[in-house]
């Protein structure tokens, strides 16, 4: 598999964002359009349709919204099955509205490397990416 290099010779980070809100992932794009030089972006608004295509990319980090669809902790299934189709381990960011108690541990068992209550202000979610940007 081809890695994408940006103009400089670097690695560029393949970024997958799950995500069934809309205003969301429109966060998400614009955050991460700061980055084009350095980022692929794939945004799912549908989970099927994201895993079939995620089969063809190897991502370095996702982000996955934990609740997809008002489904209770759908996003475990979601990683579960991105992990089963994938060479390589990738960072997941389990992402919800409605953090209660109990989640962050059952995200991180799951294994989930971080977990984040939406919505991320936007400032939080540009110092993310930088620091996810500089360990890659």
């Amino acid at each position: 598999m081809m890695v994408p290099k940006t103009k400089y010779g670097m690695k560029k980070i393949r970024v997958g964002i799950f995500e069934s809100d809309k205003v969301n992932r429109f966060i998400y794009e614009k955050t991460f359009d700061r980055h084009k030089d350095r980022v692929d972006l794939f945004l799912f608004d549908n989970p099927e349709k994201g895993l079939e295509i995620a089969k063809n990319i190897e991502f370095d980090i996702v982000f996955i919204d934990l609740h997809f669809w008002g489904e209770d902790f759908a996003g475990l299934s979601i990683l579960r099955r991105l992990r089963t189709t994938s060479s390589k381990e990738v960072f997941a960011i389990a992402m919800t509205s409605l953090l209660q108690e109990g989640d962050v541990e059952r995200t991180m068992e799951a294994g989930f490397g971080l977990c984040l209550e939406n919505p991320v202000a936007l400032t939080k979610l540009e110092q993310l990416s930088a620091h996810l940007l500089s360990v890659n």
